[in-house]
């Protein structure tokens, strides 16, 4: 199977090519185009329990779509929902990768998402719920940002702090935390910064440069009222 990204940054999408036999996953309704004789099929991953668990906790989709090259080699394209940038995160049985739910693309190989809870109380009231996504196995994950995508290599020993809206996806051996970004609840909401997620390295960052959040709360402003 080969995969590559086409159309950088806001336009971004993932041409796949697949030999006969071969399988992948996408997030619902990301399908763009394929090949005539490459078979769709929607599926719940993890069986229904877990899939409802990923999709109202993790802030992730109830359900994927399998797509199989059967009977010939096939072409599919993929796109996410929001214009941005897309990353391919390569994925080691010693090396996985977190994710927002909401950033999940596509994923290659034999791969599993899994929901985390955050640590509490913050993540009670975390934008994207009380559960992360964690991608294990071998493989590749694909994910996808609104703007575009922006790497931090955190080094080892150093803090680094990220808002909650926009972070994608991470890899972290001493993991997270999550807190105020001001030194109050109510000071911290009327600033509009919300929560920031505390990194400590060695870690791998990826930050979408536009706010999902924040553009929602724009356009709210802009559509009239009755």
């Amino acid at each position: 199977m080969k995969y590559e990204i086409k159309h950088e940054d806001a336009d971004a999408v993932i041409s796949v090519q697949l030999a006969k036999g071969e399988t992948f996953k996408a997030a619902a309704g990301a399908l763009m185009g394929k090949s005539s004789s490459l078979e769709v099929e929607g599926t719940v991953e993890g069986g229904p329990l877990k899939a409802l668990k990923r999709s109202l906790l993790g802030g992730g989709t109830l359900f994927f779509e399998t797509l199989h090259a059967a009977d010939s080699d096939a072409e599919a394209l993929i796109a996410p929902a929001l214009p941005g940038a897309i990353q391919i995160l390569e994925i080691a049985e010693d090396n996985g990768a977190y994710l927002q739910g909401r950033s999940f693309l596509a994923s290659f190989g034999e791969l599993e998402l899994n929901t985390e809870m955050q640590v509490a109380p913050a993540g009670l009231i975390s934008g994207e719920g009380l559960f992360v996504l964690h991608a294990t196995g071998k493989g590749a994950l694909a994910v996808n940002a609104f703007g575009a995508l922006h790497y931090i290599n955190v080094p080892d020993g150093s803090d680094y702090l990220v808002d909650n809206g926009h972070l994608v996806a991470w890899r972290s051996q001493q993991g997270f935390k999550i807190e105020k970004s001001s030194s109050g609840w109510i000071s911290s909401f009327v600033s509009g910064e919300g929560l920031l997620w505390r990194f400590r390295g060695p870690a791998e960052l990826w930050l979408q440069t536009r706010n999902p959040h924040a553009f929602s709360h724009w356009l709210k402003h802009l559509i009239p009222t009755s």
